[in-house]
């Protein structure tokens, strides 16, 4: 996923995990580091709602960071954007510092564990809150 253009990645569930990453960032070495927001748009076919996690990631492999967010729940094929996290929010990490968020391998991981539906996600945001000031990318899965 590179951008809102109604080309999904799609994925009977439950799924592995979708790795978003490759976002870019370039947060100066000096900076905190202080909230992480996700947007993601996203939908579902099949039988009644779907709903996903995420969690932030370290490295493609996945590596998961902190504690993972409350399930977002996705209802009909119509594309709706949802947020997790906030800009004081550091997804239950200890720390985030810039050296973990400017690797390539940083980013989010989104799965499912639902059973019967198909999940679309077209596109995954990420702005990272630091000391003041904000960055934001947009997600390559």
């Amino acid at each position: 996923m590179v951008s809102d253009n109604a080309s999904d990645a799609t994925a009977a569930v439950p799924t592995d995990y979708l790795v978003c990453s490759g976002f870019g960032f370039t947060i100066p070495t000096a900076a905190k580091i202080v909230g992480a927001i996700l947007r993601v748009e996203a939908s579902e076919s099949g039988g009644g709602d779907s709903s996903y996690i995420s969690q932030l990631i370290s490295a493609t492999t996945p590596t998961l960071i902190g504690t993972a967010k409350a399930a977002v729940t996705v209802s009909g094929t119509t594309k709706v954007i949802s947020s997790s996290g906030g800009s004081g929010d550091l997804w239950g990490a200890l720390q985030l510092t810039p050296a973990i968020v400017n690797a390539a391998g940083f980013g989010v991981a989104i799965w499912s564990d639902d059973a019967g539906n198909t999940l679309a996600v077209d596109f995954v945001t990420l702005d990272i809150y630091y000391t003041g000031q904000r960055l934001s990318a947009v997600g390559v899965g």
